[in-house]
């Protein structure tokens, strides 16, 4: 009995202990140009990097709902009429409508009585809701937020086709084509 409380306890600590040691530092999130859109909090914890949930807000939608129920620690954020469901320290998130239940690597987080989304949240779920495509660059600290229909990403017309002489080798000189 005393050693199962021993084992609680230490696992108590350990889960308090890496809230407690997580680290704030700070991420600027760009647009396709690299400007500035916005400089936000960022939470080094659990060997992955959060946001606060106003980021969202902040970036992607000024009309983001969020309501928390501390007691079940569940979540429920309304981005472009689809609910998403979370639940603090879970890996499973719920899109309706069409039930979509998604698993991430790391779940939400409360912090300091705030709440916090893995960076994964951003770079991976956001751009299935928007019409952006979001990149992370965890050594620069920086979020890049493109929109797809943006002259920066890739589109059909953007690529090109690259044709290889094989006729190159030994005494072989390949293929010659004059420039007209």
């Amino acid at each position: 009995m005393v050693i199962r409380v021993i084992q609680l306890l230490v696992a108590l600590l350990l889960f308090a202990g890496d809230l407690y040691f997580a680290q704030a530092q700070s991420i600027n999130i760009v647009d396709e140009s690299g400007k500035l859109i916005v400089r936000t909090e960022a939470l080094l914890a659990r060997e992955a990097t959060y946001l606060p949930v106003g980021s969202v807000r902040s970036v992607f939608d000024a009309n983001l709902t969020q309501k928390y129920i501390p007691l079940t620690k569940n979540l429920t954020l309304v981005l472009r009429e689809k609910k998403i469901r979370l639940r603090i320290n879970r890996t499973l998130v719920q899109i309706e409508p069409g039930g979509l239940n998604v698993s991430h690597p790391f779940p939400p987080l409360l912090f300091k009585r705030k709440l916090f989304l893995p960076i994964e949240f951003f770079t991976q779920l956001i751009p299935k809701i928007y019409g952006f495509d979001v990149s992370y660059n965890a050594t620069l600290r920086r979020m890049q937020v493109i929109e797809k229909s943006s002259p920066f990403t890739d589109s059909e017309a953007d690529q090109f086709t690259a044709i290889i002489d094989l006729g190159h080798g030994g005494q072989d000189i390949g293929c010659y084509h004059d420039a007209v």
